[in-house]
């Protein structure tokens, strides 16, 4: 489960993301890229300079660029509250994950400007007529600045934070348990479910590099799986302890006729001509995590594998990508490409 937080300034946002933790959820923050971004340069981090290169990186990379770099960082079946949401384009990267929630934590003007007083922090508004000016602004930025305004209208949930820290805390109690009841309720798509079995199927995977697994799917029902191995009856990598590749520092991608294992994709569509199946008009679906960083790689088959792909008469390949989204490929448009 992903919370996104929004908000005014000092809702509570950040009381609520350290609650959050403190109940097992993982914290990331989109301003952690900006702060990283402001070290490197030497910037000093005051909330202009950060502005400034937040807006200079949606510029540069695209509006959404912080949200996707969060995404490629979260693993499954984790818990995250992510905080510093500050435009459209975050939310609408986010929401691309169906365990995504945006939250928006609200409390009064008068309330958050005493709140944000008691910080007492050198650049923050001093009056509370600079406070509503400060807000205003921000509300009507467009293009790559922060939109807090359209964040929290975007929301569909909103917690208000008037009272006690005790009392807010019972309303994120009730509201992740609701949250994970309808997760629990909801089926996962069928591209999901074939997904999750190859990603049980790496699991046997013996590369030393990358662990993928392959599944082949015809008229609603597995016919055949695989994962990358050595040949039937040779040593594995996993046996000899070593990747003859990694040894050679060979980049990803290339000198395959070094590695000792059959990627996943073939090994399905050998195993299936073993029992004597058609895989014609099937899908394969794929899934690879990188053994040192345990990320999944949501990268499509090799050159090699596509050719047996298409020459085996499959139709479509479905992958999981790095950011957890599915990403569908037609065969015939590989054909086109040779």
């Amino acid at each position: 489960m992903i919370i996104g937080l929004t908000g005014s300034f000092c809702a509570g946002k950040d009381t609520a993301a350290e609650y959050l933790v403190k109940k097992g959820f993982i914290h990331y923050s989109l301003s952690d890229a900006i702060r990283e971004e402001a070290d490197r340069r030497g910037i000093k981090k005051t909330r202009e300079n950060l502005q400034k290169l937040g807006n200079e990186l949606r510029e540069k990379y695209g509006n959404a660029v912080l949200a996707e770099r969060a995404l490629e960082t979260f693993k499954d079946q984790k818990d995250y509250v992510v905080n510093s949401i500050r435009h459209p384009a975050e939310i609408n990267a986010l929401r691309k994950r169906p365990d995504f929630f945006l939250i928006n934590i609200h409390a009064p003007a008068k309330l958050r400007f005493e709140r944000m007083k008691a910080r007492n922090r050198e650049e923050d508004p001093k009056t509370f007529k600079e406070f509503l000016k400060l807000e205003k602004k921000e509300s009507q930025i467009k293009g790559p600045g922060q939109q807090l305004k359209k964040c929290q209208k975007m929301a569909k949930i909103t917690i208000i934070h008037d009272k006690g820290f005790k009392e807010l805390y019972n309303k994120l109690d009730r509201l992740v348990y609701d949250l994970r009841l309808k997760l629990i309720k909801k089926r996962p798509s069928k591209d999901e479910y074939y997904l999750g079995i190859a990603e049980a199927v790496s699991r046997r995977a013996t590369c030393l590099r990358r662990q993928f697994g392959a599944i082949i799917v015809k008229e609603d029902q597995i016919i055949s799986s695989g994962y990358c191995g050595a040949a039937r009856g040779a040593k594995n990598c996993t046996d000899i302890g070593k990747c003859i590749r990694e040894e050679l520092k060979i980049p990803s991608g290339e000198r395959y006729e070094l590695c000792r294992s059959v990627h996943a994709e073939m090994n399905a569509i050998i195993n299936a001509a073993r029992a004597g199946t058609s895989v014609l008009g099937g899908v394969l679906y794929l899934f690879g995590r990188d053994v040192k960083t345990n990320m999944i790689c949501g990268i499509e088959p090799c050159k090699l594998c596509k050719r047996v792909i298409i020459n085996a008469g499959l139709k479509q390949v479905i992958i999981k990508q790095s950011n957890g989204l599915i990403k569908k490929f037609n065969v015939k448009d590989w054909i086109k490409k040779e």
